[in-house]
């Protein structure tokens, strides 16, 4: 039977001599070995077994995985490995579904900011529900926020931070940072919404895409520049003639960069009638 020193066997059936180890680490390939100088053969029955290796690593399958359904596994152990495995992958497609959604609208979101920086505008609002994580300084403490917040967290990108704003722009108001869901996705991705929770109904809201710059060495503080833009929208209201119908809110986007120039992104939301 014709055989092939590794670094040739490699090219031919399209790995690299690396993943050629690793399978014979897993005994998916078990090349005869020359005792007088430890070179490896290896064969088309080598070959087979990588083709069928790499049709499982296709279907997300571990090379461990692999190598116990190619040598130990019986016929009604395979169909279940891959009854099981079909369903872990037609769960990861609908999250990655929701995941690619979610990125459209980030996109779109992004484009506020590129198209209209720190200009409000008046648009239906989302309903989100909310957890606090941050009371000033302190994160929550008690175990059932403490297990939305983590849920929340794994939810992201669907998930974002979120900051209601205090009545009172003081200096030393309440600063409170949290992770909020909009329903379609939380339900989808089998969230229960309950206390301590809050709901942030859906409603008229007057978005706001603030746009703060600086060099790029300098930390901003977004907390810090929350009560100057908000006096700006509440100008910007009364001189449109809109009241403050609910909790307003500010959603953490991402930062930008440009040359040595930073902008953090925020967008304010303000829940309005009038």
């Amino acid at each position: 039977m014709k055989t092939y020193r590794i670094k040739e066997f490699a090219r031919n059936v399209g790995v690299t001599e690396k993943t050629l180890r690793h399978y014979e680490k897993f005994k998916i390939v078990e090349p005869s070995v020359d005792e007088a100088n430890g070179y490896r053969s290896y064969n088309f029955r080598d070959a087979e077994r990588i083709l069928v290796s790499k049709r499982f690593s296709s279907m997300e399958f571990s090379v461990k995985e692999t190598s116990k359904l190619l040598s130990e596994s019986s016929m009604d152990e395979v169909m279940e490995t891959f009854r099981a495995q079909s369903e872990k992958l037609e769960q990861k497609a609908k999250h990655l579904n929701l995941v690619a959604r979610r990125m459209r609208e980030l996109q779109e979101e992004l484009g506020w900011f590129k198209e209209s920086p720190n200009r409000g505008f008046v648009q239906e609002g989302k309903e989100w529900w909310f957890i606090r994580h941050v009371r000033n300084t302190e994160f929550v403490r008690d175990r059932e926020s403490l297990d939305l917040v983590r849920q929340m967290m794994d939810a992201l990108p669907c998930s974002v931070k979120m900051m209601p704003i205090p009545e009172k722009m003081t200096a030393d108001r309440e600063i409170i940072w949290g992770m909020a869901i909009e329903p379609r996705y939380g339900t989808a991705l089998g969230m229960d919404f309950r206390p301590p929770m809050v709901k942030i109904p859906a409603g008229p809201c007057y978005y706001y895409p603030a746009v703060i710059s600086a060099r790029k060495e300098r930390t901003l503080e977004g907390g810090q520049d929350v009560p100057g833009i908000w006096m700006k929208i509440r100008r910007e209201l009364e001189e449109s003639r809109f009241s403050v119908a609910a909790q307003p809110y500010v959603i953490g986007s991402i930062d930008t960069f440009s040359g040595e120039q930073r902008e953090k992104h925020f967008l304010f939301c303000v829940p309005v009638k009038g």
